[in-house]
């Protein structure tokens, strides 16, 4: 199926706002780079440049996930120098974090916990993949559905088959759908089932057209 969605598959742009709070760096991590940050207080031991910045990013992830409240915590998608998500309850506050030495220092950005005692949601990511989309006239028993989230009015289902995961809505780990982007509409996702036999290994996702309602 992979190979199937490579040969006849369109592109897609998927828009995800990352559950819980996100740790993003303005460039790469160099040669001599240290970084140190707390969580809740406590500092964690301070991550020296390694190998390389995917590899110092990994390293402060785990450092991270190691520290008492922190539910877990890995490497996001790339960003400019890469982002970690953490899942933390909203109680625990991620502070100081510092990057020092080397030729140059990275900025950091935290989003999507408490930022100086107010909450600031996570920025949302967006990423290209490839989909074979059925439109609706291949869902006729589907068509009349129509599905209310968000206080938007959902209708127009599609099933899109991706090589990659799309996430729907889960209010337990406070995650909001993927939206995806096809043709120049907006579909949010709101169910995803994963296909993993061998070779036919895929995605199904069933979204539905975004349509804001009328003021």
């Amino acid at each position: 199926m992979n190979n199937l969605i490579q040969k006849f598959g369109e592109p897609i742009t998927v828009k995800r706002a990352p559950a819980g709070l996100q740790l993003a760096f303005s460039g790469p991590f160099v040669d001599g780079n240290l970084v140190a940050l707390q969580v809740n207080g406590i500092a964690i031991a301070p991550i020296a440049f390694a190998i390389d910045s995917a590899t110092t990013l990994a390293a402060l992830a785990q450092a991270i996930a190691a520290m008492p409240g922190v539910e877990s915590a890995g490497v996001g998608p790339v960003s400019p120098g890469g982002v970690i998500v953490i899942q933390i309850p909203r109680s625990v506050a991620i502070t100081g974090v510092k990057v020092t030495g080397g030729a140059s220092q990275p900025a950091s950005t935290l989003t999507g916990g408490f930022i100086d005692g107010v909450w600031v949601p996570a920025s949302p990511i967006s990423f290209t993949t490839l989909a074979v989309a059925q439109p609706k006239s291949l869902l006729w028993q589907m068509q009349d559905q129509i599905l209310t989230a968000e206080g938007i009015r959902t209708k127009a289902l599609i099933k899109f088959l991706t090589p990659v995961p799309l996430l729907t809505a889960g209010e337990s780990q406070g995650r909001v759908a993927d939206i995806i982007t096809w043709r120049g509409v907006d579909y949010q996702v709101q169910q995803t089932t994963p296909w993993d036999q061998g070779p036919v290994a895929h995605y199904e996702a069933f979204a539905a057209k975004v349509e804001q309602e009328s003021p």
